[in-house]
């Protein structure tokens, strides 16, 4: 299998979105902030690809995740 390459959004796109802000705490998983804030745990590569952080090790306790909506936008946005 070939990655996809997924540019990040630039500037102007990332206005246009509302980015909700989260604390990273113990037992935070990024399918699970997927679920809650998507109702789809399978697009956790979603927040991870915009926070560019690919997987849950790369935060520590209290660090800051954004959490990009509306999904459609974004999706769109990475021509999904």
């Amino acid at each position: 299998y070939e990655t996809p390459r997924m540019d990040h959004p630039t500037q102007k796109e990332i206005e246009g979105l509302n980015l909700i802000a989260h604390r990273w705490t113990m037992g935070d998983r990024f399918y699970k902030l997927a679920n809650l804030h998507y109702n789809d745990p399978k697009l956790w590569w979603v927040i991870a690809w915009f926070n560019q952080k690919p997987t849950d090790s790369h935060y520590s306790f209290g660090d800051k995740v954004l959490i990009p909506k509306p999904l459609e936008v974004v999706l769109t946005t990475l021509r999904v």
